[in-house]
Protein backbone atom coordinates (compact mmCIF):
# COMPACT_ATOMS: atom_id res chain seq x y z
CA UNK A 1 0.00 0.00 0.00
CA UNK A 2 2.97 2.32 -0.71
CA UNK A 3 5.39 4.03 1.62
CA UNK A 4 6.11 7.73 2.09
CA UNK A 5 9.43 8.84 3.57
CA UNK A 6 10.33 12.26 4.98
CA UNK A 7 13.98 13.20 5.37
CA UNK A 8 14.54 16.53 7.17
CA UNK A 9 17.44 18.71 6.03
CA UNK A 10 20.71 16.87 6.48
CA UNK A 11 19.07 13.45 6.62
CA UNK A 12 18.90 10.86 3.85
CA UNK A 13 17.95 7.26 3.27
CA UNK A 14 20.71 4.77 2.61
CA UNK A 15 20.96 2.87 -0.65
CA UNK A 16 19.91 -0.29 1.17
CA UNK A 17 16.78 1.37 2.57
CA UNK A 18 15.98 3.01 -0.77
CA UNK A 19 15.97 -0.31 -2.61
CA UNK A 20 14.15 -2.09 0.22
CA UNK A 21 11.37 0.49 -0.16
CA UNK A 22 11.30 -0.04 -3.92
CA UNK A 23 11.35 -3.82 -3.72
CA UNK A 24 8.39 -3.76 -1.33
CA UNK A 25 6.54 -1.13 -3.38
CA UNK A 26 7.64 -1.56 -6.97
CA UNK A 27 4.92 0.11 -9.06
CA UNK A 28 6.94 3.30 -9.35
CA UNK A 29 8.68 5.83 -7.17
CA UNK A 30 9.45 9.49 -6.88
CA UNK A 31 10.75 12.23 -4.64
CA UNK A 32 10.44 15.96 -4.16
CA UNK A 33 12.70 18.68 -2.82
CA UNK A 34 13.22 22.43 -3.03
CA UNK A 35 15.73 24.00 -5.43
CA UNK A 36 14.58 27.14 -7.22
CA UNK A 37 11.04 26.08 -6.41
CA UNK A 38 9.52 22.64 -5.96
CA UNK A 39 11.23 19.87 -7.90
CA UNK A 40 9.61 16.47 -8.49
CA UNK A 41 11.31 13.41 -10.00
CA UNK A 42 9.45 10.19 -10.89
CA UNK A 43 10.37 6.81 -12.32
CA UNK A 44 8.23 3.74 -13.05
CA UNK A 45 10.56 1.00 -14.29
CA UNK A 46 14.13 1.80 -13.28
CA UNK A 47 14.90 2.09 -9.54
CA UNK A 48 18.64 2.45 -10.24
CA UNK A 49 17.96 5.54 -12.33
CA UNK A 50 15.78 6.99 -9.57
CA UNK A 51 18.51 6.28 -7.01
CA UNK A 52 21.08 8.17 -9.11
CA UNK A 53 18.65 11.08 -9.51
CA UNK A 54 18.18 11.12 -5.75
CA UNK A 55 21.93 11.08 -5.06
CA UNK A 56 22.49 13.91 -7.54
CA UNK A 57 19.69 15.98 -6.00
CA UNK A 58 21.20 15.56 -2.54
CA UNK A 59 24.41 17.12 -3.83
CA UNK A 60 22.77 20.28 -5.14
CA UNK A 61 19.92 20.92 -2.69
CA UNK A 62 20.06 21.59 1.04
CA UNK A 63 16.40 20.79 1.43
CA UNK A 64 13.96 18.43 3.08
CA UNK A 65 13.29 15.45 0.84
CA UNK A 66 10.05 13.48 0.58
CA UNK A 67 10.23 10.12 -1.18
CA UNK A 68 7.43 7.80 -2.22
CA UNK A 69 7.31 4.22 -3.45
CA UNK A 70 4.04 2.94 -4.87
CA UNK A 71 1.90 -0.17 -4.76
CA UNK A 72 -0.96 0.31 -7.21
CA UNK A 73 -4.30 -0.16 -5.46
CA UNK A 74 -6.16 1.92 -8.05
CA UNK A 75 -5.24 3.52 -11.34
CA UNK A 76 -2.73 2.45 -13.97
CA UNK A 77 0.95 1.84 -13.33
CA UNK A 78 2.49 4.89 -14.96
CA UNK A 79 4.12 8.22 -14.13
CA UNK A 80 0.77 9.99 -14.01
CA UNK A 81 -0.06 7.98 -10.89
CA UNK A 82 3.39 8.14 -9.29
CA UNK A 83 3.75 10.42 -6.29
CA UNK A 84 4.46 13.16 -5.37
CA UNK A 85 1.78 15.39 -6.91
CA UNK A 86 1.74 19.16 -7.23
CA UNK A 87 -1.28 20.86 -5.73
CA UNK A 88 -0.10 24.26 -6.90
CA UNK A 89 3.24 25.87 -7.74
CA UNK A 90 4.02 26.23 -4.06
CA UNK A 91 2.84 22.91 -2.64
CA UNK A 92 3.04 19.17 -3.37
CA UNK A 93 1.98 15.99 -1.58
CA UNK A 94 2.80 12.28 -1.22
CA UNK A 95 0.24 9.87 0.21
CA UNK A 96 0.25 6.43 1.80
CA UNK A 97 -3.09 4.71 2.25
CA UNK A 98 -6.42 4.34 0.51
CA UNK A 99 -8.84 7.25 0.21
CA UNK A 100 -12.55 6.52 -0.04
CA UNK A 101 -13.35 8.84 -2.91
CA UNK A 102 -15.48 8.66 -6.04
CA UNK A 103 -13.27 7.46 -8.89
CA UNK A 104 -14.25 9.28 -12.09
CA UNK A 105 -11.51 7.73 -14.18
CA UNK A 106 -10.33 4.17 -13.53
CA UNK A 107 -6.99 5.00 -15.10
CA UNK A 108 -6.23 7.48 -12.29
CA UNK A 109 -5.55 6.64 -8.65
CA UNK A 110 -7.51 7.72 -5.59
CA UNK A 111 -4.68 10.11 -4.70
CA UNK A 112 -4.87 11.84 -8.07
CA UNK A 113 -8.60 12.38 -7.59
CA UNK A 114 -8.03 13.64 -4.04
CA UNK A 115 -5.32 16.05 -5.20
CA UNK A 116 -7.87 17.62 -7.55
CA UNK A 117 -10.08 18.30 -4.53
CA UNK A 118 -7.18 19.86 -2.62
CA UNK A 119 -6.65 22.30 -5.47
CA UNK A 120 -10.08 23.76 -4.71
CA UNK A 121 -9.05 24.72 -1.15
CA UNK A 122 -7.56 28.12 -0.28
CA UNK A 123 -3.90 28.30 -1.29
CA UNK A 124 -2.76 28.48 2.35
CA UNK A 125 -5.11 25.76 3.63
CA UNK A 126 -2.38 23.98 5.60
CA UNK A 127 -2.17 27.04 7.85
CA UNK A 128 -5.78 26.46 8.85
CA UNK A 129 -6.44 24.07 11.71
CA UNK A 130 -9.91 23.26 10.39
CA UNK A 131 -8.46 22.23 7.02
CA UNK A 132 -5.86 19.92 8.54
CA UNK A 133 -8.51 18.31 10.76
CA UNK A 134 -10.83 17.94 7.77
CA UNK A 135 -8.13 16.22 5.70
CA UNK A 136 -7.11 13.99 8.62
CA UNK A 137 -10.69 12.87 9.18
CA UNK A 138 -11.50 12.40 5.51
CA UNK A 139 -8.33 10.37 4.98
CA UNK A 140 -8.64 8.41 8.21
CA UNK A 141 -5.90 5.78 8.34
CA UNK A 142 -3.91 7.46 5.59
CA UNK A 143 -0.71 9.44 5.91
CA UNK A 144 0.02 12.52 3.78
CA UNK A 145 3.26 14.48 3.56
CA UNK A 146 3.13 18.01 2.18
CA UNK A 147 6.19 19.99 1.07
CA UNK A 148 6.02 23.67 0.24
CA UNK A 149 8.33 25.69 -2.00
CA UNK A 150 9.53 27.40 1.20
CA UNK A 151 10.77 24.05 2.51
CA UNK A 152 8.00 23.64 5.07
CA UNK A 153 6.78 20.11 5.74
CA UNK A 154 3.41 19.07 7.14
CA UNK A 155 2.56 15.45 7.91
CA UNK A 156 -1.09 14.56 8.29
CA UNK A 157 -1.56 11.63 10.70
CA UNK A 158 2.12 11.62 11.56
CA UNK A 159 1.44 9.41 14.58
CA UNK A 160 0.49 6.54 12.27
CA UNK A 161 4.05 6.40 10.94
CA UNK A 162 7.41 5.88 12.57
CA UNK A 163 10.57 7.92 13.15
CA UNK A 164 13.79 5.95 12.71
CA UNK A 165 17.24 7.57 12.97
CA UNK A 166 15.80 11.02 12.27
CA UNK A 167 13.78 9.93 9.22
CA UNK A 168 9.99 9.46 9.19
CA UNK A 169 8.49 6.40 7.48
CA UNK A 170 4.76 5.96 6.92
CA UNK A 171 4.98 2.21 7.58
CA UNK A 172 7.50 -0.60 8.11
CA UNK A 173 8.02 -1.65 4.49
CA UNK A 174 11.44 0.05 4.52
CA UNK A 175 12.70 -2.83 6.65
CA UNK A 176 13.77 -6.26 5.39
CA UNK A 177 11.19 -8.93 6.11
CA UNK A 178 12.11 -10.87 9.21
CA UNK A 179 8.91 -12.78 9.85
CA UNK A 180 5.87 -14.04 8.05
CA UNK A 181 2.49 -15.62 8.64
CA UNK A 182 1.98 -18.90 6.83
CA UNK A 183 -1.26 -20.80 6.46
CA UNK A 184 -0.43 -24.46 6.69
CA UNK A 185 -1.61 -27.28 4.49
CA UNK A 186 -4.09 -28.93 4.78
CA UNK A 187 -5.80 -27.30 7.77
CA UNK A 188 -4.72 -23.68 7.10
CA UNK A 189 -3.68 -23.04 10.69
CA UNK A 190 -1.74 -19.78 11.05
CA UNK A 191 1.85 -19.69 12.33
CA UNK A 192 4.21 -16.76 12.90
CA UNK A 193 7.73 -17.74 11.84
CA UNK A 194 11.08 -16.05 11.37
CA UNK A 195 12.45 -16.26 7.84
CA UNK A 196 14.75 -19.24 7.46
CA UNK A 197 13.92 -20.71 10.87
CA UNK A 198 13.08 -24.37 11.30
CA UNK A 199 10.59 -25.08 14.08
CA UNK A 200 11.00 -28.37 15.88
CA UNK A 201 8.09 -30.70 15.27
CA UNK A 202 6.83 -28.84 12.18
CA UNK A 203 7.26 -29.35 8.45
CA UNK A 204 10.19 -27.28 7.15
CA UNK A 205 8.15 -26.42 4.02
CA UNK A 206 4.66 -25.54 5.29
CA UNK A 207 5.13 -25.51 9.11
CA UNK A 208 2.30 -27.98 9.69
CA UNK A 209 2.79 -30.08 12.84
CA UNK A 210 4.54 -33.36 12.02
CA UNK A 211 2.84 -36.60 12.96
CA UNK A 212 4.32 -40.02 13.70
CA UNK A 213 6.33 -41.34 10.77
CA UNK A 214 7.06 -37.89 9.32
CA UNK A 215 10.60 -36.49 9.44
CA UNK A 216 11.19 -32.79 8.72
CA UNK A 217 8.70 -32.80 5.83
CA UNK A 218 4.99 -33.63 6.18
CA UNK A 219 3.37 -36.22 3.95
CA UNK A 220 1.47 -33.52 2.06
CA UNK A 221 4.61 -31.64 0.99
CA UNK A 222 6.49 -34.88 0.38
CA UNK A 223 3.79 -36.16 -1.95
CA UNK A 224 3.26 -32.82 -3.69
CA UNK A 225 6.28 -30.45 -3.51
CA UNK A 226 4.23 -27.65 -5.11
CA UNK A 227 1.45 -27.76 -2.51
CA UNK A 228 2.97 -25.19 -0.19
CA UNK A 229 3.98 -22.80 -2.99
CA UNK A 230 0.34 -22.66 -4.08
CA UNK A 231 -0.90 -21.59 -0.65
CA UNK A 232 -1.40 -17.92 0.25
CA UNK A 233 1.50 -16.35 2.17
CA UNK A 234 0.92 -13.15 4.08
CA UNK A 235 4.03 -11.11 4.76
CA UNK A 236 4.20 -8.79 7.74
Amino acid sequence: MCIAVYCPKGKRVTQETFFECWNSNDDGGGFMYVKNGLQIVKEVDDPSKLWLEYKNALKIAHSPFVLHFRIATSGKINKDNCHPFKINEGLAVAHNGIIDIKIKSKSLSDTVHFTKLLRKLPRNFLNKGWARELISGYCSGSKLVFLSSAGEVNIINEHLGKWDSGVWFSNNSYKPLVSRTVYTYPNYQAYEVDEGTEIAGTCRECYSPLVEGEHKVCRWCESDPTAFSNLPKFLD
